[in-house]
């Protein structure tokens, strides 16, 4: 039987990140979007309360449709968000109960819980767990604001939660609830979703492999299956947004913030810009530079990456420890290929 958390310190560590989250919300940025990215998702959001995808475009300048960053305003395709729509939906509950934040400091509650729940089946405390994570003004400050991580987070520790209970169980259930919360993470930061695929779909093949019963193979089939669903959602939503199944809404906003190397950020821009000739050189720059902020931000001080890495190898776990370290490792180096330094 898989160990877990009792649902008691459940509840209480729950119960803390949401004061948390809404502390950080209230306090710190007062409830308001401080980021165009923000005001992109809550655009949606009430787009898809009022059943549309996109607003009809009004008649505007030229440089105010051009400044009015991460919302697409084009006369064929109308007026909406250049970001997929998984976030979006997410913010769609808090509208519906009037406070965004609240919806964004259920996300963090929920997903504590599921990670402080499943926490044994890693050799782990939930209580530490919940102290890791809660401690971290990193996770804190990212669940004051409506960006997509925060959502995103729930999904990835929902796919963790039901992996986890997949291999331990070989119940092929866990399995399609896992590869439905990986849906969900592909609705809301698709690339990140397709980083995070490689190392629970090599994890998953090995466990194929080394267990070879039919119980095992229809639930790497209904893991499979199931995330198959995000992909067709995605084509589905392209196919209302662009016209196109294939055409992402980023692209459409930006042709030329796509994924790779070389000239980047240089079409649809005003003023004109030359953009950014993006190289791997650059792209571990900028790796770098993300990898020293985390190293200051992820418990508040100089050699927090130390400390996690000392964690993870006094915790060490020949099942799982090679899943968990190559899954950010996996995001890490494949942001490299984009031109972004964020």
């Amino acid at each position: 039987m898989t160990k877990k958390t009792p649902w008691s310190l459940v509840l209480l560590c729950a119960a803390a990140a949401f004061l948390l989250a809404m502390v950080m919300s209230h306090a710190v940025f007062h409830r308001a979007p401080i980021t165009s990215d923000e005001t992109s998702y809550l655009f949606q959001a009430q787009a898809f309360l009022d059943g549309t995808v996109a607003r009809e475009a009004p008649n505007l300048t030229i440089p105010f449709i051009s400044r009015n960053s991460m919302l697409i305003l084009d006369e064929e395709a109308g007026w909406l968000s250049r970001y997929p729509p998984g976030h979006a939906l997410w913010l769609l509950l808090g509208l519906l109960i009037g406070s965004p934040s609240i919806i964004t400091a259920l996300a963090c509650a929920l997903g504590v819980g599921l990670l402080v729940r499943m926490a044994p089946a890693l050799s782990v405390r939930g209580w530490v767990l919940a102290w890791v994570t809660l401690s971290s003004p990193y996770f804190l400050f990212m669940y004051g604001t409506l960006l997509s991580h925060t959502s995103g987070f729930l999904a990835a520790a929902g796919l963790l939660a039901c992996y986890l209970r997949w291999q331990t169980t070989s119940r092929p259930g866990w399995a399609a609830l896992a590869g439905l919360c990986w849906s969900w993470i592909f609705l809301n930061r698709t690339y990140t979703a397709l980083l995070i695929a490689i190392p629970f779909g090599i994890d998953a093949l090995l466990a194929l492999a080394r267990k070879r019963t039919r119980q095992e193979l229809i639930g790497t089939l209904s893991f499979a299956g199931c995330a198959a669903i995000g992909v067709l959602l995605i084509l589905v939503y392209n196919k209302q947004a662009t016209a196109e199944p294939f055409w992402m809404t980023y692209l459409y906003y930006n042709p030329s913030d796509n994924l790779g190397f070389g000239q980047r950020h240089h079409l649809n821009t005003f003023p004109k810009v030359p953009g950014y000739l993006h190289t791997p050189a650059r792209g571990l720059g900028f790796l770098r530079d993300n990898l020293v902020l985390l190293d200051q931000w992820l418990f508040g001080f100089p050699g927090s990456l130390i400390a996690w890495l000392a964690l993870s190898i006094a915790g060490w776990s020949r099942r799982w420890s090679w899943l968990l370290l190559s899954i950010p490792a996996s995001v890490a180096f494949g942001y490299v290929a984009f031109w972004f330094p964020g």
